[in-house]
């Protein structure tokens, strides 16, 4: 229903929030590592998304 697209709208805008406030102080921080610092802090990012997909999944698929 209306309410909870209205949530769920909210709730997309404040993880945007929170993307826009850690990641350039992250990403900062991962510079003044250099190149290793970089690269890992897009490897362990990624490897984040990958699990969060991965449980999604599962989860889907126990639905399913």
């Amino acid at each position: 229903d209306a309410a909870d697209r209205a949530r769920a709208n909210g709730a997309i805008a404040q993880l945007g929030n929170v993307g826009t406030a850690s990641s350039t102080p992250l990403f900062a921080l991962a510079a003044a590592g250099g190149l290793v610092g970089t690269a890992l802090l897009t490897m362990l990012i990624s490897a984040l998304g990958f699990t969060a997909l991965w449980l999604i999944h599962r989860k889907i698929a126990k639905t399913a």
